[in-house]
């Protein structure tokens, strides 16, 4: 398994990051939650958009994209060991 991601991975990891990360602090400073037409709010809103844009974007990829960046490859177990281990369970 290679632990060297393509550009794309790495983009949208920094973008979950960044986008995160100020979409919370905004919500933070939003303050006033009963007035919608807050600045805070308003900035909060769309940063929180566009980070579910990318949490969009990275599930697709994760699923869709290369093998490097697929979910599939954060577990390093392949069907073979797992069948030893459930039989070595069912032995002990």
């Amino acid at each position: 398994m290679s632990r060297d991601l393509d550009d794309l991975t790495r983009f949208l990891h920094l973008g979950l990051t960044v986008f995160g990360i100020l979409a919370l602090l905004t919500g933070l400073w939003a303050g006033d939650y009963k007035r919608v037409h807050h600045m805070g709010f308003s900035a909060h809103k769309w940063l929180g958009l566009t980070l579910s844009f990318f949490m969009a974007w990275r599930i697709w990829h994760g699923l869709y994209g290369p093998r490097e960046a697929r979910f599939s490859q954060w577990v390093p177990y392949t069907p073979e060991r797992l069948k030893l281990a459930w039989e070595d369970c069912l032995t002990s």
